[in-house]
């Protein structure tokens, strides 16, 4: 071979040498690519895609991606709760409850990503893009002490909730932290309000009533229970509660007299202001439709009412300022937070007869016509 072709032949090898040099690097790189897509809702997950995903083993995918909260500039020692899934080239963490909108958080890869190329390290969802979280805004009966024959309770939720799932959130426990079987009727359709924020439990009327059945009542006088609701109970748009609730009582005796409105304080306070005084604990959701206020010629008043604390007084505004007399009127369904209505307890002897029970109407004086 003549030198000439040699030297030709040698600058090919050397700039076929040169443009491997050049282009492993760049190849290993693209390998090594992946993209962080980082949740633009507290309820999203974390998303990571690309080739070095792609060859990671799925026992080393479940430990690629760790997250954890940066507070002032510090890593928390302890990641954020949550797994990881591979599906192809795309890893995501799951976090087992949603990220927090405004929180920076710091994302930590694995042994398998430690060369990962153009993902970012932290992140952060804007405060625009949060949605708030559903709660329990209350539980109805709100008395610390209730008595053993109480027929149902209210869940009051800030938003519309998932239906038919209460069974697996729900929980009634003794003082010694057992729970207390099957205390409610399950329904096949849950008892929600029409906007699906409150829920009625039922407590087993048949354990209630003295002489249906041999099984002892749900609660017992005397002693202590907590009522449970656990976090994770999804809205009806799908955002789990974060916080769970719970609610701490003791069992009294059993209330059974029938309701009596003459054992009631019922006055004008001014403003004008209707105020009736229970001499026990009302049905909070029945308090809220079932009494009417007309003035003397039976004509309805507009206004806003509102319960008091423990459910044992009602007050009613009207929407223009003007004393009365007023006509209060009581639907015959009215009842206490044991069933009781008004002239028939729940727990009654059972005839033949069907006893029409009839509206009730209250006067109340204007308030100086009340004043002594």
């Amino acid at each position: 071979m003549s030198r000439q072709p040699l030297a030709a032949a040698c600058q090919l090898l050397r700039l076929a040498v040169v443009g491997l040099l050049i282009t492993l690097p760049a190849l290993a790189q693209r390998a090594n690519r992946a993209t962080l897509q980082v949740p633009r809702a507290p309820s999203e997950p974390l998303r990571l895609r690309g080739a070095a995903v792609a060859r990671l083993s799925q026992p080393a995918a479940a430990r690629s991606l760790t997250v954890y909260v940066v507070d002032d500039g510090r890593k928390a020692t302890l990641p954020v709760q949550g797994r990881c899934i591979r599906r192809g080239d795309l890893l995501e963490f799951v976090p087992a409850f949603p990220f927090a909108a405004g929180v920076q958080y710091e994302v930590g890869f694995g042994a398998g990503l430690a060369g990962a190329q153009g993902a970012p390290r932290t992140f952060t969802i804007p405060l625009r893009t949060a949605r708030p979280v559903p709660v329990v805004r209350a539980l109805y009966p709100s008395a610390d002490v209730l008595p053993e024959n109480t027929l149902r309770f209210y869940l009051c939720f800030s938003e519309p909730m998932r239906r038919q799932v209460s069974r697996q959130y729900l929980q009634l426990r003794d003082e010694a932290g057992h729970e207390v079987a099957e205390p409610f009727i399950n329904f096949e359709q849950e008892l929600w309000s029409p906007d699906g924020r409150r829920l009625t439990l039922l407590l087993d009327p048949s354990r209630i009533k003295r002489g249906v059945t041999h099984a002892a009542p749900g609660l017992q006088a005397g002693s202590r229970y907590e009522l449970l609701i656990a976090s994770g109970w999804p809205s009806a748009r799908g955002m789990p509660m974060v916080e769970g609730f719970r609610k701490l009582f003791r069992v009294d005796l059993a209330e059974r007299r029938p309701l009596t409105a003459a054992n009631w304080t019922v006055t004008e306070a001014p403003g004008p202001v209707v105020c009736i005084q229970f001499d026990r604990p009302l049905d909070y959701a029945l308090l809220e439709n079932r009494l009417a206020v007309s003035d003397a010629h039976g004509r309805p008043v507009p206004g806003t009412s509102r319960t008091g604390t423990g459910e044992r007084s009602w007050q009613f505004r009207p929407a223009a300022s003007r004393p009365g007399p007023y006509l209060v009127t009581l639907a015959p369904d009215l009842e206490d937070v044991c069933g009781n209505r008004l002239g028939e307890a729940l727990d009654h002897e059972l005839s033949n007869e069907v006893q029409q029970l009839k509206p009730r109407q209250l006067a109340v004086l204007p308030a100086a016509a009340a004043t002594p």
